[in-house]
């Protein structure tokens, strides 16, 4: 996940050149909307495995657990599903478009 994450920090850097243009283009907006869901992304993986996951372990209220971890994995697809959408976009647009 960390070579992914330093791989498109490095792509973005060398399609956008001017890092104003995060902010000022469409392009940008979307690149970090693309971040901030592969973020969420993370932190819903995260709580599957290392919160959700022990108590499945443990606990004697499994149904209940499964139902959370079932919730969460859907989250995490439609997350995934925004992702591709956005990337999808990304892939037509011109890096210099305006907002």
């Amino acid at each position: 996940m960390a070579l992914l994450a330093a791989t498109g920090v490095i792509n973005g850097a060398l399609i956008l050149r001017d890092p104003s243009l995060l902010l000022t283009s469409a392009y940008g907006g979307l690149l970090l909307a693309k971040v901030a869901l592969v973020a969420i992304m993370v932190v819903l993986a995260a709580l599957n495995r290392f919160w959700l996951s022990p108590i499945l372990l443990r606990d004697d209220s499994i149904l209940e657990t499964r139902k959370m971890v079932r919730r969460l994995i859907i989250a995490e697809q439609i997350t995934g599903l925004a992702v591709l959408l956005i990337v999808a976009m990304l892939g037509t647009m011109d890096p210099r478009s305006g907002l």
